[in-house]
């Protein structure tokens, strides 16, 4: 059965931390708040290793979001990456927002 008026966001990461905690931020600030978030990171170090980005990681589950963080430790590209997004999505939400992990989001991005 598929979530009418969800979205999920697909967003992948490679060693960019300060990157992702930013667009994180304005995913959170997001005027439209019927989303949920699958994150592959393929970093060096694992981005779990960042207390801001888990602690907003965390904060973000408690606000309802479901959260799925993935880890990859081979890069085969954005290509790759983004598929792989699109092959672990199992929230079943009518429609997908992919994000790169530098963007700034206006506060009614998605919502528009």
């Amino acid at each position: 059965m598929v979530n009418k008026n969800i979205i999920s966001i697909h967003c992948c990461t490679k060693d960019r931390w300060s990157e992702l905690y930013g667009m994180l931020i304005t995913l959170q600030n997001q005027t439209f708040k019927d989303w949920d978030l699958i994150l592959l990171d393929e970093s060096q170090t694992p981005i779990t290793q960042s207390y801001f980005i888990n602690a907003l990681l965390n904060r973000i589950k408690l606000e309802g979001h479901k959260v799925k963080l993935l880890r990859n430790n081979i890069s085969n590209g954005v290509c790759a990456a983004r598929q792989m997004l699109i092959d672990k999505d199992n929230f079943n939400n009518k429609y997908t927002c992919r994000l790169d992990d530098d963007v700034i989001l206006e506060n009614s991005y998605i919502e528009k």
